[in-house]
């Protein structure tokens, strides 16, 4: 029941058994509860406001012992709301905190990075619960714990890369009209992303967005990416060790552009691109969609106009590959091109297709003799079967 102004509690000498209860803390420049080196704590029911620093740190050598830290307002710091280093054998609850403002502001960069709470040390992990900030739940990975279904609205690079920085699962980032040059995730430390959108809207024009990792410390995991209502005038590039879940509907490629798979050590699992419209240069040699390595992957509903090369090519395939209700208005080679069919079940339906193919006529190749599943497609007006010879190493199921 004590309040601190512009003051802190701080202890730093093996202290056994702290209780911080129900006391107010404001406008201090190093934090409001600072311990290092202690054992057994509990802060609980207190109120932080206008912290310079961390509101709660408990840190030096690394706390040990029960830490208990509950029932807590934080509101706005200029740091992370707590930073706990931790020893073996400690035992951690952080429950029914209400955080607002946590800004985790990164000292060299002055960006914000989206860390409400940090813990290293020995233990990661303990009894985590009911804790929100901003009115979002919150939730630790690895000991960092970050908002839950955050939505990011940006208007330049610097506010796309620090929301995909921060971004926890379900992450969505609104797009504000503009050009976005530069955007990319290329062999970052530990990088993790799940379940985030990317929304654009009429004026959004992205040129170029990469996902690359080519080290063998590439550590770029993405489980669950989503592009919706976005123009690229330059290429999707869709290439690390862990890339699954990822879907590209309602947007358009134009200038050449393309997604783009390019290392066939890596796979991409589960792509579907839906409603989009790819256009070709005049002067190009770009594939639409062309992947290394892909399992599983659904196009349909969209719109190919002027490919240089062809709509679709795909490299080792496996799983399911849907092609379904696309139409394609001229491409500059086939308009299929498949190499490994050995362990993947091709269905191409409900296409309409203008096209003369490559140079002797033919309109889709596989490398080896493969069964593919062709249905209700017209070629230049005609039908799968009045156009079987133009398929190479295909045949009909």
């Amino acid at each position: 029941n004590c309040n601190f102004t512009d003051a802190n509690i701080y202890l730093n000498n093996e202290y056994n058994v702290i209780s911080v209860v129900e006391c107010n803390f404001s406008g201090s420049t190093t934090g409001g509860v600072y311990l290092q080196n202690v054992q057994n704590i509990s802060v609980q029911g207190c109120t932080f406001a206008d912290m310079l620093y961390n509101a709660i740190q408990l840190s030096g050598g690394g706390v040990s012992g029960t830490v208990s830290i509950t029932d807590n307002i934080i509101d706005n710091c200029e740091s992370r709301a707590m930073r706990i280093v931790t020893k073996a054998g400690t035992e951690l609850t952080i429950s029914n905190n209400t955080m607002t403002n946590a800004n985790n502001i990164n000292d060299d960069e002055e960006v914000a990075r989206g860390q409400i709470i940090k813990i290293s040390g020995s233990v990661l992990t303990g009894t985590f619960e009911y804790n929100t900030h901003n009115g979002a739940p919150i939730a630790f990975t690895d000991g960092i714990a970050k908002e839950i279904s955050s939505t990011y609205n940006v208007s330049d690079v610097d506010g796309v890369n620090s929301a995909l920085a921060a971004a926890t699962d379900g992450t969505t980032i609104n797009l504000a009209p503009g050009t976005y040059s530069g955007l990319s995730l290329i062999n970052p430390a530990s990088y993790k992303a799940k379940n985030i959108t990317i929304v654009g809207q009429e004026g959004v024009n992205i040129e170029g967005f990469n996902v690359h990792g080519w080290s063998a410390e590439n550590n770029i995991e993405i489980d669950g990416l989503t592009f919706q209502y976005v123009t690229f005038t330059k290429g999707l590039l869709l290439s690390t060790k862990v890339m699954n879940n990822v879907t590209v509907e309602n947007c358009t490629f134009t200038n050449d552009a393309c997604i783009h798979q390019n290392d066939n050590t890596e796979k991409l699992a589960n792509l579907v691109v839906s409603g989009c419209t790819f256009t070709g240069d005049e002067n190009g040699t770009t594939t639409a969609i062309m992947l290394e390595n892909p399992e599983n992957v659904s196009v349909t509903g969209c719109t190919f106009n002027n490919i240089d090369f062809n709509v679709l090519q795909g490299g080792i395939l496996s799983g399911t590959v849907l092609i379904d209700n696309n139409i394609v208005n001229g491409t500059g080679d086939r308009v299929f091109r498949f190499v490994n069919t050995a362990n993947v079940d091709i269905t191409i339906s409900n296409n309409t297709i203008t096209s003369d193919g490559d140079a002797d006529g033919e309109l889709a190749k596989t490398t080896n003799p493969t069964q593919i599943t062709l249905t209700n497609n017209t070629w230049n007006g005609k039908s799968d079967a009045e156009v079987a010879e133009k398929f190479i190493n295909i045949t009909a199921k």
